[in-house]
């Protein structure tokens, strides 16, 4: 986990001046999330990424996962999102 938030924090220095809009940030975490699965074949990595997984119609596979990401999104605009670099 360690190993996961100094990557994490390593983009972020690297990518200070860069912006994403919501769809790249959902993109980039589900390309981070298909790296874990293919390095450890969690079932529960592989089940939620089944839930990610985009629709033609550009849409969730599972609605409930797609208003979950954009409460999350807000959590973090909003600043009630704790940096878990500074616990």
């Amino acid at each position: 986990m360690q190993l996961l938030l100094n990557t994490l924090l390593c983009v972020r220095d690297k990518m200070s001046d860069s912006k994403l809009t919501k769809e790249q940030a959902f993109l980039a975490m589900y390309a981070f999330l298909d790296e874990y699965y293919q390095a450890t074949k969690s079932d529960d990595v592989g089940g939620l990424l089944g839930s990610m997984s985009l629709l033609s119609d550009g849409g969730s596979a599972d609605p409930a996962v797609q208003k979950e990401w954009e409460e999350a999104i807000q959590k973090v605009m909003d600043g009630s999102v704790i940096n878990p670099a500074i616990l």
